[in-house]
C-alpha cells in the first residue's frame, strides 16, 4: 500500500488511538482509568494488560500491578472494566479430561464485591 499520489499530508489528520490488537489467548489490553475503582481522570487514561503466569490472572498498567485470581490451567482470558473501574475477566479453564471451563470474574452490586461466576463447557471462546 502507498500514499495517495506519493505525498505526505499537509495538515496532521488524528484519529484515536486504538488497544493493541489480541495476538495471544493469555494476553489482553483494554483501556481504562488511572487505578482500580479510581475513575477521577475518566476510563481511558492507561493501557492495560491483562495476563496469566504462575497460576495468577494479573492486570497492570505504567504504574500498577495487581494479581487478581489464582487459577490453574488458564488457557484463555479477556479483560474489560465497568464504569467505576471494577474489573471484569472472562476466562477459560481446562480440566484433567481436557475439557473447557468458562469463567467471569465481575463485581456484582447485590453482593458489593467480585465474584467468579461459572458457564460450564457450553461456551469455548469468551470475550468481553
Amino acid at each position: 500500500m502507498s500514499l495517495p499520489e506519493n505525498k505526505l499530508s499537509t495538515r496532521p489528520i488524528y484519529g484515536a488511538f486504538l488497544v493493541p490488537d489480541k495476538a495471544e489467548p493469555l494476553v489482553d489490553f483494554e483501556w481504562g482509568g488511572v487505578d482500580l475503582l479510581d475513575t477521577s481522570q475518566g476510563l481511558q487514561v492507561y493501557i492495560w494488560k491483562c495476563y496469566y503466569r504462575d497460576n495468577w490472572i494479573c492486570i497492570e498498567n505504567d504504574v500498577v500491578q495487581y494479581q487478581l485470581l489464582n487459577v490453574e490451567n488458564v488457557k484463555s482470558l479477556s479483560l474489560s472494566f465497568d464504569f467505576n473501574m471494577n474489573p471484569t475477566i472472562a476466562y477459560t479453564t481446562e480440566n484433567v479430561d481436557k475439557q473447557i471451563s468458562t469463567f467471569l470474574y465481575w463485581y456484582d452490586t447485590a453482593q458489593a464485591k467480585q465474584i467468579t461466576t461459572e458457564y460450564g463447557t457450553q461456551y469455548i471462546t469468551p470475550q468481553v
